[in-house]
């Protein structure tokens, strides 16, 4: 019997008031975001990227393929991410990128988090 894998992780905290760089795909290279005229950021999906989450508002991006795979289990339902992506059936072909920062806000100090999946099964295979 094989044993199952789990999804790999990786963190990354950047120290208070240090603004984020953009996170850019591990496997192509490709930056995940990108500013438009405003200076808003705007997620850009490479399709290597399984899904990206925000914990401003939950899910900004999903593959169909994620969608399907995690359907049946209610991320609100977790305290952490980690916990809910390892009751899926994800092994080690994904890659779980979380990067958080904190900043100053309105009423004092906030921190925010941005989740990135990226799912090494896309890669091809050479002919």
């Amino acid at each position: 019997m094989e044993e199952k894998t789990k999804a790999q992780f990786a963190s990354i905290t950047y120290p208070f008031g240090v603004e984020p760089t953009f996170a850019h795909c591990p496997i192509c290279g490709k930056v995940m975001a990108e500013l438009d005229e405003e200076g808003t950021g705007k997620y850009t999906p490479c399709e290597h990227v399984a899904f990206i989450y925000s914990s401003e508002g939950g899910y900004v991006f999903q593959t169909e393929g994620y969608e399907k795979r995690t359907e049946e289990i209610d991320v609100d339902e977790y305290d952490e991410f980690r916990d809910f992506i390892e009751d899926t059936d994800y092994g080690d072909e994904l890659l779980v990128l979380e990067i958080s920062y904190g900043q100053m806000g309105c009423c004092g100090p906030s921190w925010y988090s941005e989740i990135f999946g990226f799912d090494y099964k896309t890669l091809k295979n050479p002919d």
